[in-house]
């Protein structure tokens, strides 16, 4: 009986070892959060590879190596309880911007980050540099690197409107009606150098269209729209367009995502990707 007891003590007392390294087992892969490190004006980033490959940075020691500071410093980092990845590379087009998307832990000493650069066609090589604070890692961890290169532009696309926001109070405004497939849509069409939008009922039209893509700023040039006054909501749509766009305002474009800003950016306009449509 004691014999058997015995047996049975040991045998939950394994259990119970085995569950414990279970339960103190970490589950990957996992997401890492991560904060963009950005340099002052008065800096810049020297000494890089432009290689895509990923640095880790320890120590102030090690980041003074790749900062130069014209005047004043940048920005301390607790390398005690931080890292900084700092990573580097070049394309055969101009940038629009440099993001990074994603950091996963895939086990305990290997990781993976995926960073998505926006291209637009200028046939300008150029060099780009993005440095992220994370929790503290160890420069033996292995850092994979995935690097989407994404050419952006508004020539010959198609858009339909989400709604426009208030960036001061957070709220998001549908116009009316919202179950109208054409309603409040634009195309850009280089074919014929022409822009079209469409609210409700009537629409209008620019011979022209001017973006800046480094400064993110386009302008809608001598827009013509029918006399008679729109539906619904067209009318909002309609004046958004014409009075802030004919100078100029500013622009963000990212994959399946527009946005038109106005009113010192405090409004904009929020639109979808959709199947482009010929003007004519």
């Amino acid at each position: 009986m004691k014999t058997h007891l015995l047996k049975f003590t040991i045998f939950l007392l394994i259990l119970a070892i085995l569950a414990a390294k279970c339960n103190n087992e970490e589950e990957y892969p996992k997401e890492i959060s991560f904060t963009e490190y950005a340099l002052p004006a008065s800096c810049q980033w020297q000494n890089l590879s432009y290689d895509e490959k990923v640095m880790v940075i320890n120590s102030d020691e090690e980041l003074k190596k790749y900062v130069s500071c014209a005047e004043g410093d940048y920005a301390a980092v607790d390398f005690s309880k931080q890292s900084i990845l700092l990573v580097s590379g070049k394309t055969d087009n101009a940038i629009y911007s440099v993001n990074a998307k994603k950091l996963q832990q895939c086990s305990d000493d290997r990781y993976q980050l995926d960073i998505e650069v926006l291209l637009y066609d200028s046939r300008v090589s150029e060099n780009w540099c993005i440095a992220l604070v994370i929790r503290k890692i160890n420069k033996e961890n292995h850092i994979e690197l995935g690097v989407n290169n994404y050419m952006i532009s508004l020539s010959n696309t198609s858009w339909k409107l989400i709604g426009i926001v208030d960036t001061k109070a957070g709220t998001l405004q549908e116009l009316e009606p919202k179950d109208c497939e054409k309603c409040y849509t634009l195309t850009f069409d280089d074919i014929y150098d022409a822009f079209f939008a469409k609210a409700v009922e009537i629409g209008c039209f620019s011979s022209c269209y001017n973006v800046d893509y480094p400064l993110s700023i386009i302008q809608l040039c001598d827009l013509e729209r029918p006399d008679a006054e729109d539906i619904y909501d067209g009318e909002i749509f309609m004046n958004i367009l014409m009075f802030k766009f004919q100078k100029t305002g500013r622009f963000h474009i990212r994959d399946t995502e527009l946005k038109l800003y106005y009113n010192d950016e405090s409004n904009y306009l929020l639109f979808k990707k959709i199947n482009h449509e010929k003007l004519f």
